[in-house]
């Protein structure tokens, strides 16, 4: 099981046991790491999940998406180091990935969508999040 580490704006590192085929998204919202968000459920449409990928291991990573790079180029925060945690799946090769946490592009949303995202079941994958629900 891979271990992943993630290091929030303001805060002591995280590392959780990743689960392959699940995504940074979902690790960090189940975990509780803060400034991670996931108000869309993983579709790619909110950009609350915007992390920092060193280039040790872009490389290592699947490329994003034109839908991927479209979001993430109308953020404030964005680097040539940004991903969307719902765009990347977690795999074995993965074990020691370090991610850092943008700082949140939505601060006036945060607390209410954080309540909002605990809703979601990731056990049979359906996702319920401000009355919105996709099943993947």
């Amino acid at each position: 099981m891979p271990k992943i580490t993630f290091l929030p704006v303001n805060g002591e590192p995280i590392q959780v046991d990743a689960s392959p085929q699940m995504t940074l998204m979902e690790l960090a919202v189940i975990n509780d790491v803060p400034g991670i968000l996931g108000m869309c459920g993983g579709i790619c449409s909110c950009a609350t999940c915007h992390v920092f990928v060193g280039p040790e291991w872009q490389a290592r990573l699947p490329a994003a998406s034109g839908e991927e790079r479209a979001k993430i180029e109308g953020l404030a925060h964005a680097t040539s180091e940004s991903r969307l945690g719902c765009q990347v799946t977690v795999t074995d090769a993965m074990d020691g990935l370090v991610v850092r946490v943008a700082e949140s592009e939505w601060p006036e949303r945060e607390s209410s969508a954080a309540v909002a995202v605990k809703g979601t079941d990731y056990g049979n994958r359906t996702d319920r999040v401000w009355g919105c629900e996709a099943v993947r």
